[in-house]
């Protein structure tokens, strides 16, 4: 067995591993590395399997694993040898090692950059695809003067993104300090994926009642009233908010998903599950009763959200699901009627066209 190691400094293993994995299968790999590891006659992680141990574990192996990831992996194992032989004890044991590499598997199975990416492309897709679609097939009457109606709400989302570029880059470092410090749903030492699950649905239930916050809160209601002021609905109004509805969101969450132990991998995978979704409840696409109805047992459907911005103040207030149904039929706020001929949408002395304007919606919370 001694034959079959030999020691191989952190940095050159991280340049090694960079070209060797590149397969199938993490989770083999990870537990095959374990117990390669725990059976060295080395000693402690000085001690590593010689490249051609490695490569035969070749066809196990999923992804490339960017080198950043690598070194962040082998630097964290040196601290755990560390903290082992300050402890008296020869190596790590199990439970951190097992801790470890589902952390690792999970930063590797979500891979920020890709994610946000993906993300990002997502709702730029759907929202195009679904604002051609709805042009094609409206539910409403054919509405004019949809491009400017899709430039001003674009433009109030061009103001939110001032908010939004530099709290996601904070958010993303303050998610993986407080981490370190309080990991959350992290203590169940849960596969990656099912605690991924847990977190997107815990962000889905916040999401739930920060909505329905902002309808039963009149300091809030001030704010996402914007938002319900729009006369024409479509899929460019799920974009259409007020700043400070964006900014006090963002401050508030923090610390829930804090509290949560969500990182920023789990936010970028639940918004490229969620934007789709709020962009098809919002769209005016006309789509059969039957796959409405369908739609509805999972996600809130076109004509859910319809009955959410219609005028009348006991239809608005219901219906506050982003991405799934459940939390409103949990709750007591699911509310449906099937024929909406008489619907209006917007609100009552909101959405007159004088008012319709970019700074005048701005100004809006801040009238008597």
């Amino acid at each position: 067995m001694a034959a079959d190691f030999v020691k191989i400094p952190f940095f050159k293993l991280c340049v090694h591993l960079k070209n060797i994995f590149t397969s199938q299968d993490k989770e083999r790999m990870m537990c095959h590395l374990i117990n390669i590891k725990k059976s060295s006659l080395s000693g402690g992680f000085d001690g590593y399997p010689c490249l051609q141990s490695i490569r035969r574990l070749r066809s196990s192996f999923l992804i490339v694993v960017p080198e950043n990831s690598l070194l962040e992996m082998s630097l964290h194992l040196m601290q755990l040898s560390n903290q082992a032989r300050s402890a008296g004890k020869k190596s790590p044991s199990f439970i951190s090692l097992n801790r470890f590499f589902r952390s690792s598997m999970a930063e590797i199975l979500f891979s920020i950059p890709d994610l946000r990416m993906v993300s990002y492309g997502t709702t730029i897709a759907a929202g195009v695809l679904l604002w051609i679609l709805e042009g094609l097939f409206p539910f409403f009457s054919r509405q004019k003067h949809r491009a400017l109606h899709a430039t001003l709400n674009l433009s109030m989302a061009g103001v939110n993104l001032l908010i939004l570029l530099p709290s996601g880059t904070l958010m993303a470092f303050m998610l993986d300090w407080s981490r370190n410090a309080w990991p959350g749903i992290g203590m169940l030492t849960l596969p990656p994926a099912l605690e991924a699950i847990i977190i997107i649905l815990l962000i889905d239930l916040w999401m739930y009642f920060w909505h329905r916050l902002n309808h039963e809160t009149a300091f809030l209601w001030r704010f996402h009233a914007l938002h319900h002021s729009d006369a024409t609905l479509d899929v460019t109004t799920s974009w259409r908010f007020h700043f400070l509805e964006i900014l006090f969101s963002e401050l508030l969450r923090l610390p829930i998903f804090m509290l949560m132990g969500a990182g920023i991998e789990h936010l970028l995978l639940y918004s490229l599950l969620m934007t789709p979704v709020i962009a098809f409840h919002h769209s005016n696409l006309s789509i059969p009763p039957a796959l409405d109805r369908l739609a509805r047992l999972i996600i809130p459907s076109p004509t859910m959200h319809r009955l959410h911005h219609s005028r009348q103040k006991s239809e608005h207030n219901s219906n506050y699901g982003s991405m799934l149904s459940l939390w409103d039929r949990l709750f007591g706020s699911f509310l449906m009627r099937e024929h909406l001929d008489d619907l209006r949408i917007g609100l009552d002395h909101e959405s007159d066209p004088d008012k319709q304007r970019l700074f005048a919606l701005l100004q809006r919370p801040f009238r008597p």
